[in-house]
């Protein structure tokens, strides 16, 4: 990508708003500031950023708060703690304040903060514009190179995100964040040693900070290597006992083990050490995955009762849609087609009857149309199915937003697989999402279907092997899987 310097080596910004002098740190070599009316504000931020980059949300959320108390005009401030406070709620008002603020913000600062509130709004090609631009202004700036990185990882292009990685290590190879970001796009390239030594380098910059250690055993865990990546999130939790993503990535590495009561186990550590209502609503969430892997139906639904609980007690709509439309899928992988059709219809009330922005509303009217189109599929009413699957992706494609794009093709494939149109199935599934484990299921269900059977058994291992982070759809699929790669 083409970047132009627009004259933005070593400058010393100020900017002037309602006679107050404004404070913005020196642009050194093309750096985006950081615009302040307070020079304590300013370090209150810095300290809360370096936190938030090394995943250390609950304790960033502090200093974010006080910047803004400092400055409540302070628009940057104002954007991370939207994405650490830990509520869907939290999130969404904090980003609209922070909206407003930004015009009286840099241009870099104010592309940013443009950026995160279209992904929010699911306009990922406006995203894209507004990061770009940030880019183009500040190609020097490590943070604008790691967040057009996450903008193309996000959207599956590993190899354009790995690029804009690579550009930042080179802008400052001291940034931590940058290789962390890195190891994970070599990972989804396929490329693991290069991925290892990523992660090995995140490891030596910050050797004191649970994360690193975190990361790597994530990728342990990938691997299929659990003792080994028990063992180093145990690392991590050493420097840290708060570090709860580290519990979580325990408790994966016991369900892969089929050792769900040791998961379970971990489960409890993570409520132990939450910090907030985040973290505990996580807990949950991972505790009804345990019982799903199982088939235990009722108790996943009972943990995910004490995660919606939380949710309506903060007044959460965002997060109570969420905890509802979960509820409804595993009701719908149980067979219970009417419950999970209420329930996806009540996540949606909740949503519309809420104060979240028309934006979002509207997002998630889209993404609902995946839901009635299984509904209906799930009946024999196939004419409603594809109609609703096509109106999804036709309403994706208006909005660029590929992942949209790529729901749709799985609610097209899935259609097509309960109609044993098994060529349209694999054709549809394979312009789906690849890291959804069910998608390689579906597409192992289809090969054998049409008697590719080595096709089959790889995607199959695919998805028996994904070994990620906790995750409804592999928990649906994992023993299956599993059955599936040793059928002769």
């Amino acid at each position: 990508m083409s970047m132009t310097n627009h004259h933005v080596a070593r400058r010393l910004l100020f900017f002037t708003l309602c006679s107050a002098c404004i404070l913005a740190s020196a642009l050194s070599g093309g750096k985006i500031p950081v615009t302040t009316r307070s020079e304590d504000a300013r370090e209150e931020f810095l300290r809360g950023r370096e936190l938030f980059e090394n995943l250390k949300r609950q304790e960033a959320a502090p200093h974010f708060k006080k910047a803004l108390a400092l400055d409540p005009s302070f628009a940057l401030a104002a954007a991370y703690y939207a994405q650490s406070e830990g509520t869907a709620r939290g999130f969404f008002d904090n980003l609209a304040k922070a909206g407003e603020l930004s015009q009286a913000a840099s241009e870099g600062e104010r592309a940013l903060i443009l950026g995160w509130q279209a992904g929010a709004a699911g306009r990922i090609a406006d995203q894209r514009t507004q990061w770009g631009r940030a880019v183009e202004l500040f190609p020097e700036d490590e943070r604008a190179l790691t967040l057009l990185g996450i903008h193309y990882f996000g959207q599956q292009e590993y190899r354009r995100a790995a690029d804009y990685f690579m550009q930042a290590v080179t802008v400052n190879p001291s940034f931590p964040q940058a290789y962390n970001q890195l190891g994970y796009a070599q990972r989804f390239l396929g490329d693991m040693a290069a991925a290892e030594h990523a992660f090995r380098r995140y490891t030596e910059l910050i050797p004191d900070d649970p994360n690193p250690h975190d990361s790597y055993a994530e990728l342990l865990l990938k691997l299929g290597r659990f003792d080994e990546a028990v063992a180093t999130y145990r690392r991590a939790l050493a420097v840290d006992p708060g570090f709860i993503n580290s519990y979580a990535g325990i408790a994966a590495a016991r369900m892969y083990q089929d050792r769900h009561a040791d998961a379970r186990s971990e489960i409890a550590a993570m409520l132990a050490h939450a910090h907030d209502n985040g973290d505990r609503r996580f807990a949950y969430f991972v505790s009804a995955l345990t019982f799903v892997e199982e088939g235990k139906v009722e108790e996943a639904i009972a943990e995910m009762h004490k995660e919606l609980a939380i949710a309506e007690a903060m007044g959460d709509a965002a997060s109570m849609g969420a905890d509802l439309g979960t509820m409804a899928a595993i009701r719908f992988e149980a067979g219970q087609v009417d419950e999970a059709e209420r329930l996806y219809a009540e996540a949606l009330k909740v949503v519309e009857r809420s104060a979240l922005k028309d934006d979002v509303k509207a997002l998630t009217r889209v993404g609902s149309r995946y839901n009635v189109a299984m509904v209906a599929a799930a009946r024999g009413e196939f004419g409603t199915a594809r109609k609703e699957a096509a109106d999804l992706q036709r309403e994706a494609e208006v909005l660029s937003n590929a992942n949209l794009v790529r729901l749709a093709h799985e609610a097209k494939g899935r259609i097509a697989l309960l109609q044993k149109d098994h060529a349209t199935a694999l054709a549809e599934l394979r312009q789906a999402s690849e890291q959804n484990p069910y998608n390689l299921y579906r597409l192992g269900l289809a090969s054998r279907a049409l008697g590719r059977e080595e096709d089959a058994r790889r995607w199959f291992r695919a998805a028996a092997d994904f070994n990620g982070l906790p995750l409804l759809n592999y928990a649906f699929i994992r023993p299956a899987a599993h059955k599936a790669v040793m059928v002769n």
